[in-house]
């Protein structure tokens, strides 16, 4: 028994909440409560704020977001590393790191690690001080 609820037996599908979870996502929906919770509520990380379930038990799939053309990435990518180099490389403190993945764990656009508005990979984005989140929903270094 998991200390939530969760009762999927691994990684996968999950048709309770309507979302694939990877083993992280999965590990969570077992050991934390607040991220069962917000799963249960329908606006757990990849559930785009839509309650999966319907009243009547039957489960609703979530239309997955496409991620912006390669070029628009490259493009993306291109800015963040300029803005990057020109502010020395610098890295945001493992405190601020901590609060961005905390924001984009909840957040709609977050599809496993990556970013459907950007296309950027969340992990590595979240530790450059002169990245910003494209939705303007990271604190202001």
């Amino acid at each position: 028994m998991t200390e939530t609820g969760c009762v999927c037996a691994g990684p996968g599908f999950c048709e309770r909440h309507g979302i694939k979870k990877n083993a992280h996502f999965h590990m969570l929906c077992q050991t934390k409560q607040s991220y069962f919770q917000a799963w249960e509520g329908g606006y757990g990380p990849g559930q785009h704020g839509k309650p999966p379930v319907k009243p009547c038990g039957h489960v609703t799939r979530q239309a997955t977001a496409t991620m912006p053309p390669m070029s628009t990435q490259l493009w993306n990518l291109t800015k963040s590393l300029v803005s990057f180099v020109s502010d020395g490389c610098k890295l945001v403190t493992t405190e601020q790191y901590e609060k961005r993945l905390q924001v984009c764990d909840a957040c709609e656009f977050r599809e496993n690690r990556r970013c459907v508005k950007c296309g950027c990979a969340i992990d590595w984005k979240a530790r450059g001080r002169a990245f910003q989140c494209k939705e303007g929903k990271w604190e202001e270094l």
